[in-house]
């Protein structure tokens, strides 16, 4: 049996193998978190800017900016987060379990 035969046949592979994975998906997640949250930072000041000059805008542009805001941008940023939040934490439970963190089964992974 070869040094790969022994490590799957323990069980060893496997879990080396999902450790490395949710190690390198852990900076993607922190990225993505952090990228929407700048992007909602932006959305916000963009709606700031144009209340405090709402005078002095065209009627047709603030009903246009403020229907991408509030029916696109916002909805949209609103579901990253989940989205981002979800899979962080999908990436921490795999941890979790992989370091021998076994959650009780009243935190069942996706259950929190």
């Amino acid at each position: 049996m070869n040094d790969k035969e022994a490590m799957m046949a323990t069980g060893s592979f496997t879990v080396k193998t999902i450790q490395k994975v949710t190690h390198d998906l852990r900076a993607p997640a922190v990225n993505i978190r952090g990228f929407v949250g700048e992007v909602g930072k932006a959305v916000k000041e963009l709606a700031t800017l144009v209340e405090e000059h709402r005078s002095a805008l065209p009627e047709e542009f603030l009903f246009g900016v403020s229907d991408i805001i509030e029916d696109d941008l916002q909805p949209c940023l609103h579901f990253l987060e989940k989205a981002s939040l979800q899979f962080d934490t999908r990436i921490n439970d795999v941890a979790e379990i992989m370091s021998g963190d076994v959650p009780e089964e009243s935190e069942v992974p996706g259950e929190r």
